[in-house]
């Protein structure tokens, strides 16, 4: 039972996941971002200004990674990290009902 459950929740995710909303230039708030962060494990102050930058002040990803001292494939990969972290969060997010 338990397999077929996995499975499910699996699937589910895996489908959710590719047509979710993916995280652009400026389409979070301040408070989005760092909660983020937060659950993202990310540590590096360089890697987290340009995320910042591009998430949430709207920077292109070029500007974001030439201000910060960041390469583009260090940023990209870690953009894409973040993007499935907001996403299983969406999903999670289903189970609460406000209960707080």
């Amino acid at each position: 039972m338990f397999m077929k459950l996995d499975e499910h929740i699996l699937r589910h995710t895996l489908s959710c996941y590719r047509c979710s909303v993916k995280l652009t230039a400026a389409n979070i708030c301040n408070e989005h971002f760092w909660l983020l962060i937060e659950l993202s494990g990310v540590r590096s102050e360089k890697i987290i200004m340009s995320l910042k930058d591009y998430l949430v002040d709207g920077f292109s990803k070029k500007e974001a990674c030439e201000k910060n001292g960041v390469s583009l494939s260090y940023f990209s990969v870690t953009l894409k990290k973040l993007s499935y972290i907001n996403n299983i969060s969406a999903l999670l997010s289903e189970y609460y009902h406000g209960d707080f």
